[in-house]
């Protein structure tokens, strides 16, 4: 196999973790839009991050990241009042409190750690928890 770059890491861990949001608490092919509830195939949606920045520390974290559509990921620019609203109605006080304070945190993914969440999202895949 060949060795992959930090950058193809990065882009790796990346994909899977995608996959891992857009496939999460669905059955069958379709999953919900968080922000805006319209319903589309998994694979046309896009994993959405609340607090945005591929140098942040929240980056890869599934607490920061929610299923969305194109229109409210891309155009609305994650549609952010409505993502905050519904964190706040679906996890609560604190978890937005958590990722509002988290999600300005600079950090620089090492090697080892984009592997470590290859390893885990790969596990999570294959093992089809999120459903």
């Amino acid at each position: 196999m060949k060795k992959l770059s930090r950058k193809g890491l990065f882009n790796k861990a990346w994909k899977l973790t995608s996959e891992v949001v857009r496939r999460k608490g669905i059955k069958g092919d379709y999953n919900y839009c968080f922000t805006c509830l319209s319903l589309h195939k998994w694979q046309d949606l896009h994993a959405g991050h609340f607090k945005h920045g591929k140098s942040k520390r929240l980056y890869f974290d599934l607490r920061n990241l929610r299923p969305q559509c194109n229109k409210c990921n891309t155009y609305l620019n994650g549609n952010r009042d409505v993502f905050a609203y519904r964190i706040l109605k679906t996890e609560g006080e604190k978890e937005l409190d958590f990722l509002m304070k988290h999600g300005v945190k600079d950090h620089y993914f090492s090697n080892k750690e984009l592997k470590e969440i290859i390893a885990t999202r790969e596990k999570e895949l294959n093992l089809k928890i999120l459903i």
